[in-house]
């Protein structure tokens, strides 16, 4: 079973590699969310015609921490209410434990939300209220 996940995890990255790497960013701030054990940032998000990429980095106040990306998270279109379901996080789904208090950086991949005037970014159970240029 873990060979199975292993091997789906590997696909879904070799999928989306070209996404990464030939992204536009635009880079955003203010985006932060923080709480007793985590610093979480959104640092730049890339409107392409197959999918949004959102660049984010956690930074972990206490060593012995799990991480993960939610599989409920999303991205909405401000004006619809039109919700984007995650499809893929570079730091998986599944919870992982973290030893260090080291920033890590990752990538979230969604559907696109190109045609969108305005956008807010749902990680856990937070909003990003910020207008964000398309």
């Amino acid at each position: 079973m873990q060979k199975k996940e292993n091997m789906k995890r590997f696909l879904l990255a070799i999928l989306f590699l070209p996404t990464l790497l030939f992204a536009r960013e635009i880079p955003i701030s203010n985006a932060i969310i923080e709480d007793n054990t985590f610093i979480w940032k959104v640092i730049a998000i890339d409107f392409r015609d197959d999918c949004t990429i959102i660049h984010k980095e956690v930074t972990p106040k206490v060593a012995g921490t799990w991480i993960c990306s939610s599989t409920d998270e999303f991205v909405e279109d401000a004006t619809t209410l039109q919700r984007y379901h995650l499809l893929y996080s570079t730091i998986g789904t599944k919870p992982r434990e973290i030893y260090h208090t080291n920033m890590i950086s990752f990538t979230e991949i969604y559907p696109p939300v190109n045609q969108a005037e305005r956008i807010n970014i749902h990680s856990g159970h937070y909003y990003y209220k910020r207008g964000i240029s398309v």
